[in-house]
């Protein structure tokens, strides 16, 4: 039926649901679920400025991605800074 699974993160309770359901497709189905999360950022300030910030975004949501993933392991993570 389906081969990947492309779910959005934000960390909130309906989106808790929507992983639940995306996993229980993935097992009935031999899936791939892959997560991802965006972290936006901020226009007119530069990175340099602000790399401390999201590097406590990325850390807090790579974190949280992991125990969303449950026993599952993260076989991959990026950010702007090691693309």
């Amino acid at each position: 039926m389906f081969r990947r699974i492309l779910i959005p993160v934000n960390f909130t309770a309906a989106n808790r649901r929507s992983l639940e359901a995306a996993r229980d497709l993935a097992a009935r189905s031999g899936a791939k679920v892959t997560l991802i999360h965006v972290i936006e950022m901020l226009p007119r300030i530069s990175f340099r400025e602000l790399r401390n910030f999201y590097q406590s975004l990325y850390d807090q949501a790579r974190i949280s991605v992991n125990t969303r993933a449950g026993s599952t392991p993260v076989s991959r993570t990026s950010s702007p800074w090691n693309l």
